[in-house]
């Protein structure tokens, strides 16, 4: 898992400054308390709405990625934690053609093709897409695709566009 802190910058924070001149610091410290939970609430939904819109995933399967909000120093810090464990490309729109070998799409609108892939099933019986890493039939290796926590806050294309918008 990996965790990342989310910073929010405050637009008028120097009316929220004079604001603590009048409340009480019980007061102050609920409304600080109330908007961390709120914004780390938010997020979830924030990360699945940028990483879907540029990467063929499900909704569902990034917001299942996300662990979280904890929070520690008294609720004023929220954590949300993002899976590193690679998914299938089977998530990613996978298709296996005879001819033409295993297909997926990372990005929206841009298929890869791997010409000696195949469908098989794995340990547990499901069907996973494999490839041949040479002309002989062995060694074969299951296609991998990103991590929720690599595309989101690796060095991936869309990376710091994404930890901005959210």
């Amino acid at each position: 898992m990996a965790a990342f802190s989310l910073q929010i910058n405050l637009d008028g924070q120097e009316k929220l400054s004079a604001m603590t001149a009048l409340l009480s610091p019980a007061t102050f410290e609920r409304a600080l308390k109330g908007g961390t939970q709120y914004a780390a609430k938010a997020t979830p939904p924030a990360v699945s709405k940028a990483v879907g819109g540029r990467y063929t995933w499900k909704a569902g399967d990034i917001k299942g990625d996300i662990k979280g909000p904890s929070f520690s120093d008294g609720g004023t810090t929220a954590t949300l934690r993002l899976s590193r464990r690679a998914r299938t490309a089977a998530v990613f729109g996978g298709r296996w053609d005879k001819r033409k070998g295993y297909s997926f799409a990372i990005f929206r609108g841009q298929r890869e093709t791997f010409s000696h892939g195949f469908l098989a099933p794995g340990k547990q019986g499901t069907l996973l897409p494999f490839y041949r890493k040479g002309k002989e039939r062995y060694p074969i290796e299951v296609i991998h695709g990103p991590s929720l926590g690599s595309v989101f806050l690796g060095s991936s294309r869309y990376g710091t566009v994404m930890q901005k918008e959210v």
